[in-house]
C-alpha cells in the first residue's frame, strides 16, 4: 500500500453513512475541477420542490438504473463479534501512533470489501453499450477496472452526498478510516469537489447506520454493483462450543446484501463475493494478510 498520511489534527468520526446517486460534473458550474460544490438545503413539510439541478440528475440516474440494469441480488448474514471487538484495539493503536481517528466497524468492512473486489474483479466493472446499436463484434464491452474508487455517502445537515475514496485498493484500514473521516467532514462543510463526487467504481450503502437491518440498494449507474450493510445487532447465533458441539450464543450479527448487474456478473460469482466479504469480517485477522 501507499505510505500512510502523517498524523492529522482531530477529525470528526463518521457516525452514519448512506448511499445515494453520485452527482455528475456537468451539474456544477465550475471553471476548475477542484472548486467546492455547494451544499444541499433541507426539505420542509408543505413545500413543492421543482425537479431541477442535482435532484433532476438524481431522478434521471435512478430511472436509468432501473430501466437499463437487469439487477439481481443475494444476501448473507455474518457474525461480526470479533470485528466489533477488534475496532477498539485498532483505534487505540492508531491513537498511540498519533492519529486522532476511530477505526469503526464500517472502516473494517470497507477494507474487507476492497480485498474481495481484488479477488472478484467482475464486481468492480461497468458495461458499455454501443451508441448506434449492435456492433459487428458484439453488444458492447465490459471494463474490469484496475483501480477501486470506493463510493460511500455522508449524512449531512445539507442532505446526502456521495464522495468516493480514490484508489481504495492502495490504502490500509487506517488509511481508509482517515480518508473516510476527511471526506465526511468535507461533505458536512460543503467543500467536496466534483472529482471527489465522481468516478466511483463500486458503492457501499451503510443503511445500518440508521437502524435498518436490510435494504434493496439501487446500483449507482453505470457501476456494476452495490453492497448494502445492515445494522449490527446482538442476536442468537449457533456457534461451536469448546467440546466441538453446536450451541446457542448471543453474537453481534449483520447482513450484507449485494445488488449486481446480471449482464456483467453471474450469480455464482456474486454469491462467492458476498461470502468472501462476510468471511473476512467474521475472521478479521485474515485482513492482516492483505495490508
Amino acid at each position: 500500500p501507499a505510505a500512510e498520511p502523517a498524523p492529522a489534527a482531530a477529525a470528526p468520526v463518521v457516525s452514519g453513512v448512506d448511499d445515494g446517486p453520485r452527482p455528475q460534473p456537468e451539474l456544477f458550474a465550475v471553471a476548475a475541477g477542484e472548486k467546492p460544490v455547494p451544499g444541499f438545503r433541507g426539505r420542509r413539510p408543505g413545500e413543492v420542490e421543482q425537479i431541477r439541478g442535482i435532484r433532476r440528475r438524481i431522478v434521471e440516474k435512478m430511472e436509468q438504473s432501473r430501466r437499463e440494469i437487469p439487477a439481481a441480488s443475494c444476501s448473507r448474514d455474518a457474525d461480526l463479534t470479533e470485528l466489533w471487538s477488534l475496532r477498539h484495539t485498532l483505534t487505540q493503536q492508531a491513537r498511540d501512533a498519533g492519529f486522532d481517528v476511530s477505526i469503526t466497524p464500517f472502516a473494517l468492512i470497507l477494507r474487507a470489501t476492497v480485498v474481495a473486489l481484488r479477488r472478484f474483479p467482475t464486481l468492480n466493472a461497468a458495461i458499455t453499450r454501443p451508441a448506434g446499436g449492435q456492433e459487428a463484434d458484439g453488444a458492447g464491452s465490459i471494463e474490469l477496472f484496475e483501480h477501486v474508487h470506493l463510493g460511500v455517502a455522508a449524512d449531512t445537515d445539507r442532505g446526502l452526498v456521495v464522495p468516493n475514496i480514490k484508489d481504495a485498493h492502495t490504502r490500509s484500514t487506517l488509511g481508509l478510516a482517515l480518508e473516510l473521516t476527511r471526506l465526511a467532514e468535507a461533505a458536512r462543510t460543503g467543500t467536496l469537489t466534483p472529482r471527489e463526487l465522481t468516478g466511483g467504481t463500486f458503492t457501499v450503502n451503510n443503511y445500518g447506520a440508521f437502524g435498518n437491518d436490510d435494504g434493496d440498494p439501487i446500483i449507482n449507474h453505470p457501476e456494476g454493483a452495490i453492497l448494502g450493510i445492515g445494522a449490527i445487532r446482538e442476536r442468537p447465533w449457533v456457534v461451536t462450543g469448546e467440546d466441538g458441539a453446536s450451541e446457542l450464543a448471543i453474537r453481534r450479527v449483520g447482513r450484507f446484501t449485494l445488488a449486481f448487474d446480471h449482464r456483467i456478473c453471474d450469480g455464482g460469482e456474486a454469491g462467492r463475493f458476498v461470502t468472501e466479504v462476510a468471511t473476512l469480517c467474521e475472521q478479521p485477522g485474515r485482513l492482516l494478510l492483505h495490508l
